[in-house]
């Protein structure tokens, strides 16, 4: 991992987070990422979201209302859509709608390390020493040697990795990269939504044989929560709990429920993907 002088600026960076009918998930996602994420760049941090009828629309817009540091994009193009929020930037966060932020990270550290380690790909705040299981496949994982760089900063061979969630370098549910390695994909073959643009990733994982390395922390600081399905294009595991139906949780939005970020405080995962019991609170109750 050859080294190059450090030019971070806050401004550099985007975050974008993916959302499609899921009000109350994506309130837990934006709460949990304004809690434990130091050195924001407020003003470059969108929701590109799509809605399947008017109660999901009034919802997404009281999110809206309750996080108004966060830019919401109604989705048009999405492609388009996901361009126009990386002009100007380098680096770029991904995250979907049922991730859930655990512990305290930092954008500039994780940028600071991408710069100086040219041979890394991207920084994975999903991974770590504690993701030991495989969810989407039901195995365990194959941790690779996750050699200590930094405090609290691990880097890994993704290509050494083997079966599992460590041998997967490009994903959109909490993951940081460089916009300039991943512009080719972003910029190239035709996908109209995330799980589309993921699978576009998956086939262009191929052409990586100069960025072998993936960081992460020590023990991750983001997971997800497969507690529902949105969409039909993949048949992904999920859970089966029927309270945490999209039509269910749309309902209890509606009513001022709202999952209880505090649960999550210093959460640490098994996994990538990680099915949790969810407590609820009630806005003014």
């Amino acid at each position: 991992m050859s080294k190059t002088k450090n030019n971070f600026k806050t401004q550099s960076f985007v975050t974008v987070i993916f959302s499609y009918n899921r009000p109350m998930q994506l309130d837990l996602t934006l709460s949990t990422y304004e809690k434990y994420t130091i050195q924001r760049n407020i003003g470059s941090e969108f929701v590109i979201y799509k809605t399947s009828d008017e109660r999901y629309e009034n919802a997404y817009k009281q999110v809206a209302k309750e996080h108004p540091a966060i830019k919401f994009i109604k989705e048009s193009t999405f492609k388009l859509n996901l361009y126009n929020c990386l002009k100007g930037k380098k680096y770029i966060m991904f995250v979907v709608d049922d991730c859930i932020f655990t512990k305290v990270y930092s954008l500039k550290d994780i940028c600071l390390f991408l710069d100086v380690c040219e041979g890394t790909l991207g920084f994975s705040l999903r991974l770590g020493s504690n993701t030991t299981y495989c969810y989407p496949l039901r195995i365990e994982n194959n941790i690779p040697y996750l050699q200590p760089i930094g405090e609290r900063m691990r880097v890994f061979s993704w290509k050494e990795a083997g079966q599992g969630d460590f041998s997967y370098p490009l994903e959109v549910s909490s993951s940081v990269y460089r916009i300039d390695d991943i512009k080719p994909i972003v910029e190239g073959i035709h996908y109209s939504n995330p799980n589309q643009l993921e699978w576009v990733m998956y086939n262009y994982i191929p052409n990586l044989t100069n960025k072998q390395f993936l960081l992460c922390y020590e023990n991750s600081v983001a997971f997800c929560a497969p507690i529902n399905r949105v969409q039909t294009e993949n048949n992904n595991r999920v859970g089966i709990n029927p309270n945490y139906l999209i039509e269910n949780l749309l309902e209890l939005y509606e009513k001022g429920y709202r999952m209880n970020s505090m649960q999550f405080g210093g959460f640490t995962s098994n996994g990538c993907h990680q099915e949790v019991e969810f407590e609820f609170i009630q806005l003014n109750g």
